[in-house]
């Protein structure tokens, strides 16, 4: 077997998606098909090592493509189909390195003919126009051949150049690498960058490149430029599980399908070639640069082992020399970097000549006699030609290194040395003119202190009388103050003396109030008690005489079922029982008028109260007049306050304006400034704490009476609760004893005899009066509940609102 290590073949089938089977017979058979029939032949080493290669390589290229592709498409400026805006692009190119090694291969040709290109880009835009330039002028420099490697490019990608005669060659069937090196220099015999020596051998040939020569071995020319995949390896890439390799392989297939069914596949073959692929991507690459704008940077490496701070010339200078660098700065010495026309040159620098020139002659004669003057002596021989330091052109002058800072540098010093002279006369000038204004000035100077000196005396004279007017404005302003402190100190009193009037009637009243509620209280309490004592005492007499009735009718009902006694003894015992019946109804009335009395004496006692209630509002009426009282005296009090401001500003001006002269009474103005400002703050809080007390007094004695009505709805409340229930036992007591009686006469209607009409009339009658018994009974009972609901409505009517 070819595969030497099956571990690797088992890696590069798991990181492809291709079994180890498929994989080895790719890399290891062919497939030959011949006649129809197809046969799998075995690879040799050699063979299968260039497959192993080749599928490397196109994986390689395939993956870098579409990676080159993806990140362009996702930066493109144009993408989306954007039309609105047009995008410019910065592309930066990475020069191939100039190679000459030992062995020089396909790769080292390729990668020399893509510097080669671009020097020539280089040169043309350096160069070429500085040439044609020159040559238009009528200026005789040097020849440009040194840095033109056209030749070199005819050489190379011509009809008839290397790449032509190589792609020839590899269609060949028996094409080989000695005899593409010997049709090549054969074809250009003539060709000077083409390097013919007897030394080379047969598959050997140099290029005289701008960097130096070059040899190259094409041993391995033919192989590299087909630098063919089979069709089996396509195959069986097509089938890895990796989406991006198996697309990639499937496109190349097809690629292959259509080349082999394209009629004239020559030159289909010519453009399927290394060579071919790699001269087309240069020309696009170098249409692009043509259409941008180039700026050309040299990297130069400063030695081999990659050291910091370590230069190593011999290899810099190989750098220099095979980068065209060089023989560039060469050309910029031996050239002219600086030109004018001739108006320019004559108009500038004809100051500098002793003389003037004659205008008799035509222009370019007078900068030649100019620049012949003012440059004599910089004259230099390089070689065996003399190099002048300017050159006349049909248009402009050209001018060396350093010749135009010359004329310049002399310009300047003509220019300074007459600027100096005007300086001087300038200066003198205006020295004449500083000494007029001095001498003016010291006369002006004279008068301002003779003006000085007199202002002053007048000056101390005036500061006496104002000192004397001071002291006059102090006195008169000290008695205004103490009238002031006076009249304050009279309406605090006053308004003490105002405030305690109202304070002193307000609690006597409050007294008389808590006076009046206590006495009232007090025989609420005592009538109520004797009441209670009375019912409780009536009740016990009833109780006991309605036993007593019931016993005896017992007793009578008794005797006269077991001896049959007379029933006209039972009616006198029932007369009896209706008259103690009716004292009971007169007690009960007795009671009721009591009620009565109760009930006006409430009257009596809720209309003191609110008679109270009235003082106790106007008092606290009066609370808030004197209250607002406060309020006017306060705004008087700011009032008077802004007036001691405006005097109080109208004596800090007096004091800025003696404050130089009398610092002392300008501190016991401000002593006295700050004492009335704290009298007048202290005023402003007792007033301030005045109002919130008389505030405080008034809530608190309307808190307390809300209460005490609070306390005296509850009392009058249990009241009624109290008369509820006595009213409650007396009905329920006067329905006992009637339906007693009821059943009494029942019993005597059915034992009766039916001829006894008298008895019959005498029940009658009893029920009569029974019946009005019960109506007055009723009567009374709703003159109570109705005496009852107006004592709550009195008493709900009566509830103390002081802030409505």
């Amino acid at each position: 077997t070819i595969v030497l290590n099956t571990d690797e073949l088992g890696k590069l089938s798991e990181i492809m998606g291709i079994s180890a089977s498929l994989l080895n017979a790719a890399l290891t058979e062919r497939t030959i098909t011949a006649r129809g029939e197809t046969h799998k032949v075995l690879l040799k080493v050699r063979e299968a090592m260039d497959a192993r290669d080749a599928l490397a390589k196109e994986i390689y290229a395939r993956l870098f493509d579409w990676l080159v592709k993806f990140i362009n498409a996702a930066t493109l400026g144009e993408r989306q189909n954007d039309n609105e805006h047009s995008y410019r692009n910065i592309g930066l190119l990475d020069l191939f390195g100039f190679e000459a090694f030992d062995v020089n291969r396909f790769e080292q040709l390729c990668i020399n003919y893509a510097n080669e290109k671009l020097q020539f880009k280089y040169a043309r835009d350096n160069f070429r126009s500085l040439q044609e330039e020159y040559e238009a002028e009528g200026i005789d420099l040097f020849d440009f051949a040194s840095v033109d490697n056209s030749s070199i490019l005819t050489l190379i990608e011509s009809r008839l150049g290397l790449f032509a005669v190589l792609n020839e060659e590899c269609v060949l069937p028996n094409g080989n690498a000695k005899s593409f090196v010997y049709k090549a220099k054969k074809v250009h015999k003539d060709q000077p960058a083409l390097v013919k020596k007897l030394l080379h051998g047969p598959s050997e040939f140099g290029i005289k490149h701008f960097a130096g020569d070059v040899v190259y071995d094409a041993s391995e020319f033919i192989a590299c430029n087909k630098d063919s995949i089979s069709v089996d390896l396509i195959e069986c890439a097509s089938k890895s599980s990796n989406s991006l390799i198996s697309d990639e392989f499937s496109k190349l297939s097809n690629e292959k399908k259509e080349l082999s069914q394209v009629k004239g596949r020559r030159g289909a073959i010519f453009n399927q070639m290394t060579c071919t692929k790699f001269k087309s991507q240069v020309a696009s690459l170098m249409a692009v640069i043509d259409q941008s704008r180039t700026q050309f940077i040299r990297c130069i490496k400063p030695n081999k082992s990659m050291k910091p701070y370590v230069t190593d010339h011999t290899h810099t200078l190989v750098q220099l020399s095979s980068a065209g660098l060089l023989t560039a700065i060469t050309i910029v010495r031996e050239s002219y970097p600086d030109n004018l026309f001739y108006d320019e040159v004559f108009d500038r620098f004809q100051c500098l000549l002793p003389i003037a020139v004659s205008s008799d002659t035509n222009l370019k004669d007078q900068v030649s006699t100019l620049l012949s003057t003012v440059l004599d002596g910089m004259e230099k021989v390089v070689g065996s030609k003399m190099s002048y330091p300017f050159a006349l052109g049909k248009t402009k002058v050209y001018f060396r290194v350093g010749s135009l800072e010359i004329l310049e540098s002399d310009r300047l010093n003509m220019y300074t040395k007459h600027a100096l002279f005007i300086q001087s006369c300038v200066r003198r000038n205006l020295a004449m003119l500083n000494f007029a204004k001095m001498k003016e000035a010291v006369t002006l100077l004279r008068a301002h202190v003779l003006r000085k000196l007199t202002r002053s005396k007048y000056l101390k004279c005036r500061a006496g009388v104002i000192m004397l007017q001071t002291w006059i404005r102090r006195v008169l302003a000290c008695d205004e103050l103490l009238d002031l402190r006076k009249v304050d100190a009279a309406k605090n009193i006053q308004k003490r003396w105002r405030s305690r009037a109202p304070r002193i009637e307000f609690s006597k009243f409050r007294n008389a109030t808590l006076l009046l509620q206590n006495v009232i209280r007090r025989a609420k309490n005592r009538t109520n008690f004797s009441s209670a004592m009375a019912a409780c005492v009536e009740a016990a007499r009833k109780d006991n005489t309605r036993i007593k009735l019931q016993h005896i009718i017992s007793q009578e009902v008794a005797v006269h079922n077991s001896s049959g006694t007379d029933p006209w003894v039972l009616l006198g015992q029932c007369d009896k029982i209706m008259g103690d019946l009716g004292s009971n109804l007169y007690e009960v009335r007795h009671s009721c008028s009591d009620m009565k009395d109760e009930v006006r004496e409430s009257k009596e006692t809720i209309s003191h109260l609110n008679t109270a209630l009235q003082y106790s509002e106007a008092a606290y009426q009066a609370i808030k007049n004197n209250s607002n009282s406060s309020d006017v005296n306060t705004q008087k009090i700011q009032g008077q306050l802004r007036d001691s401001k405006m005097k109080i500003n109208r004596h800090g001006k007096l004091l800025k304006f003696v404050n130089a002269n009398h610092a002392d009474y300008k501190r016991m103005k401000e002593n006295e400034l700050f004492e009335l400002r704290q009298t007048i703050e202290r005023n402003e809080r007792e007033a301030a704490q005045e109002r919130e007390a008389s505030n405080k007094e008034v809530v608190k004695l309307v808190l307390q009476m809300k209460k005490e009505r609070n306390n005296e709805r509850k009392s009058l409340r249990q009241e009624n609760v109290r008369l509820q229930e006595n009213i409650k036992s007396m009905q329920e007591g006067y329905n006992d004893d009637i339906a007693q009686m009821l059943n009494v006469i029942e019993e005597r209607e059915e034992t009766k005899s039916a001829d006894d009409d008298d008895g019959e009339n005498e029940v009658s009658a009893l029920k009569i009066e029974i019946e009005k018994l019960k109506a007055q009974h009723s009567a009374e009972m709703t003159e109570l509940r109705n005496q009852q609901r107006s004592r709550s409505s009195i008493s709900r009517q009566s509830t103390f609102t002081p802030f409505s």
